[in-house]
């Protein structure tokens, strides 16, 4: 029974390494924003992809993607992935 509750999803929610996971995957997702933000911003800013860009709605979805990452870097994101599996901090700078 000890064993077994280690494993309880009250036991697994509370530990350090769960918490560590969460905040593994908010740092993943605000480097994968400012990625997408920053690729979009370089698009934008080639004059001869303009119609492309308007066509494509390419400042609509870096407005998105920027509302993203303010929402991915805001204090309280870890919390919201309660329950997700998060990332192995193994494999996030």
């Amino acid at each position: 029974p000890k064993f077994r509750a280690l494993f309880a999803r009250e036991a697994v929610l509370a530990s350090d390494w769960y918490r560590a996971r969460l905040a593994a995957q908010q740092r993943r997702d605000i480097a994968e924003w400012e990625a997408r933000a920053a690729n979009l911003e370089k698009f934008l800013a080639r004059p001869n992809y303009a119609d492309v860009a308007s066509r494509l709605g390419i400042s609509g979805r870096l407005t998105a993607a920027r509302a993203a990452l303010a929402t991915a870097r805001a204090p309280g994101y870890a919390q919201t992935l309660i329950g997700t599996l998060g990332v192995d901090p193994a494999l996030v700078r």
